[in-house]
């Protein structure tokens, strides 16, 4: 589904795609499995409950916008860690239910608001939302939203200043950096930092990165 015209819209078209992506992750996932899965927004009800639920099946969820991701967009994770094989079964059969309730609600191009808005209006498991994952949302959406205003703002310079240009100055503070802290120019060379490279001198970054050890990285168990 392409959604590049419907950027006010997107989280709402994309509602039953993340719906399906969870239900798969507890059906695929074993006990203990992390998941990750990449949302637009968190403003509609549906989606604020499917993340609810999806924490009732994990030992620990949380929301979260990473450094990598462009801070003027709206995306983010939902970040579940540990799966609990006793929920995660009976979640999953009723998020295939729900799924197939959708079916039965005819959601005709134009008029989206044809079908449910909120995953309790369902069935009743949801019904009970506690108050402290509402203001658990609402913060993050105060949060992530305040940060979109502050670089779409610095963007905004920059369009109605034509002439402001501050490449050559980035280009020579990387220099700076890459000299003084040894960060390496390569792809390759940034590899043979984590593996180790016995022909290269320890710098203040692969130091440091030794320090570290391999990158944590969420995956399928």
């Amino acid at each position: 589904m392409s959604i590049d015209s419907e950027y006010l819209a997107q989280e709402w078209l994309m509602r039953r795609l993340a719906l399906c992506q969870c239900c798969l992750a507890l059906q695929l996932l074993r006990a203990g499995g992390n998941f990750v899965c990449k949302l637009f927004d968190i403003f509609t009800p549906f989606v604020s409950d499917l993340c609810y639920l999806m924490s009732l099946a994990f030992e620990r969820t949380c929301l979260c916008k990473p450094l990598t991701s462009r801070p003027a967009n709206s995306e983010r994770y939902l970040v579940c860690l540990g799966l609990s094989a006793r929920r995660g079964g009976a979640l999953a059969d009723y998020m295939m239910h729900v799924n197939q309730m959708l079916d039965a609600y005819p959601d005709p191009p134009g008029h989206p608001a044809k079908q449910p808005d909120k995953i309790h209006t369902i069935t009743r498991l949801a019904a009970a939302v506690p108050d402290a994952w509402v203001a658990y949302v609402k913060n993050h959406n105060v949060h992530v939203g305040e940060v979109q205003v502050q670089f779409l703002d610095e963007t905004l310079k920059f369009y109605q200043d034509p002439q402001l240009n501050i490449d050559a100055q980035q280009a020579a503070v990387c220099a700076r950096l890459r000299t003084e802290w040894g960060i390496p120019e390569t792809v390759q060379e940034s590899r043979n930092i984590f593996l180790g490279d016995p022909h290269r001198a320890p710098t203040a970054a692969s130091s440091h990165a030794a320090s570290l050890g391999r990158p944590h990285l969420f995956c399928f168990d």
